[in-house]
């Protein structure tokens, strides 16, 4: 007897203190999660700037109930554009404390963890009809568990979609998304995979259909605030068709944007690749264009965004009015704040390629405010005082660009009268260029290597002034 007391009185204090832990592991975990709202919030901010553009997004936690061994938690996902209305995006959260959550257990899951969650996206007026489409089940649904080092694995499952409402339908395949992170969610990495979407609408017969979709994003941040971000999103295959033009096949897609920011300042690239182009019948070979910023002060440049956003809502949006002496006066203001830090942007690459050759070009432009507070009379003079140095490398191949020019005006077959002419278009242009000296000729290509600094113009290895060089660019015009 006595010894079944006593085994009652050790489970009983057993289960008194597993609860006791559990409690203090929930409040724990309401901490890490409120904090971690709060980081995130500030690196949205950071990426887009404060309010640039309008466009506002911002995750909330609008619920938050705490039991012993677990809690309900209800997040609100907030989007907002330009002249819209906010979008709300709810998404329900049951998680289990630990230090040993039964459900994480059930997984196989042995190692202690802060906390074990389920959550699922839950009805709102923006995805009301995404759950009709489903009969209630919720489209998105994810598992996570979180360790008290502050690293843990989530893992999100999407549910297929076919949406038909006004003139307007959706098809998606479903897919996942797999998430890493770790230092209390300063450092994550995310993979997802979708087979297909296709969005079409009756009213234009207009239809985009995108195949084998991946995603890849990967993101750290110190505790200083700095932080580096690479993103990815690549298809198989994008084809738009519109009644108006010729379908437009891509193919071997990808968009990626790398973002390393300290303090205020950014950089930035961003690069799009196609590795293949069509356009009906005509294959018109593969494209990359990049873009690139680098020392570019956020704050100043959303300042600057805001304030034209203000001055076009005075003018009741025009497309073209002219600004006032005052309002000329801010914008220059708000331009010399963005200039201050002596950013610098470029396009590098665009190189386009086809089965005869290819053609690039790369642009560089460095930025910097005015050396003199004396304002500049023109245009042309105040670009002078706030362009540091310039330069651009330019390669055209002739036969690439006959090929092109007749696929583009005679389809899939080069047409040999269009090549003809492509041919003498291209010498005419290329002899009136050399002879300005703003293009050499060298083994069938166009080539122009310009160098701008210190108001002088280097252009193929002869120096000259602006002016001389701008001389030498209307006439190649007026040729």
């Amino acid at each position: 007897m006595r010894r079944t007391v006593g085994a009652a009185i050790v489970v009983a204090v057993v289960a008194l203190g597993y609860a006791g832990a559990s409690w203090y592991v929930g409040k724990q975990a309401q901490e890490t999660i409120e904090r971690g709202i709060r980081d995130l919030n500030d690196r949205l901010n950071k990426t887009l700037g404060p309010d640039l553009d309008g466009r506002r997004a911002s995750l909330a936690i609008s619920q938050y109930k705490r039991h012993v061994f677990s809690s309900n938690v209800v997040y609100s996902l907030q989007l907002k554009a330009p002249d819209t209305k906010p979008v709300e995006y709810l998404l329900s959260d049951s998680l289990q404390h630990g230090p040993f959550p039964a459900r994480a257990l059930r997984e196989g899951h042995l190692s202690p963890l802060l906390v074990h969650s389920r959550a699922q996206l839950i009805p709102s007026v923006a995805t009301q009809h995404w759950f009709d489409s489903l009969n209630g089940q919720t489209p998105v649904s994810g598992v996570s568990h979180v360790s008290f080092s502050g690293a843990g694995e989530s893992s999100w499952r999407f549910r297929p979609l076919s949406i038909a409402q006004q003139g307007e339908s959706l098809k998606f395949s479903g897919g996942t998304v797999n998430v890493q992170f770790a230092d209390h969610f300063r450092e994550s990495s995310a993979t997802g995979r979708f087979d297909s979407l296709d969005y079409s609408s009756a009213q234009g017969n207009e239809r985009v259909q995108i195949k084998g979709i991946e995603l890849q994003s990967a993101s750290s941040a110190d505790a200083e605030g700095a932080s580096v971000t690479r993103s990815k999103a690549a298809a198989d295959t994008v084809n738009l068709f519109s009644p108006d033009a010729e379908a437009l096949d891509l193919e071997r897609v990808s968009i990626q944007l790398d973002s390393s920011r300290t303090g205020d300042l950014l950089d930035a690239s961003l690069r799009y690749d196609f590795g293949g182009i069509s356009v009906g019948a005509s294959k018109l070979g593969s494209l990359s264009i990049g873009a690139k910023g680098s020392s570019l002060g956020m704050d100043a440049l959303s300042a600057l965004a805001l304030e034209y956003d203000a001055i076009a809502s005075r003018h009741d949006a025009e497309d073209d009015f002219e600004l006032s002496g005052a309002e000329a006066a801010v914008l220059k203001e708000r331009l010399l704040a963005v200039l201050s830090s002596n950013p610098t942007v470029s396009i590098d690459p665009f190189i386009w390629k086809n089965e005869r050759g290819e053609s690039s070009a790369r642009l560089s432009v460095s930025l910097g405010a005015p050396g003199t507070a004396e304002a500049a009379d023109t245009l042309d003079a105040f670009l002078l005082q706030i362009i540091k140095s310039m330069s651009l490398d330019m390669s055209v191949e002739k036969p690439m660009f006959v090929h092109a020019f007749s696929q583009m005006q005679g389809g899939a077959a080069a047409d040999p009268q269009m090549a003809a002419m492509a041919s003498i278009v291209f010498d005419q242009y290329a002899e009136r260029l050399n002879a300005t000296g703003l293009v050499r000729a060298q083994d069938n290509k166009a080539l122009s290597v310009v160098r701008y600094e210190n108001k002088r113009v280097d252009v193929n290895g002869r120096s000259m002034s602006v002016a001389e060089f701008i001389q030498r660019a209307l006439v190649a015009v007026m040729m």
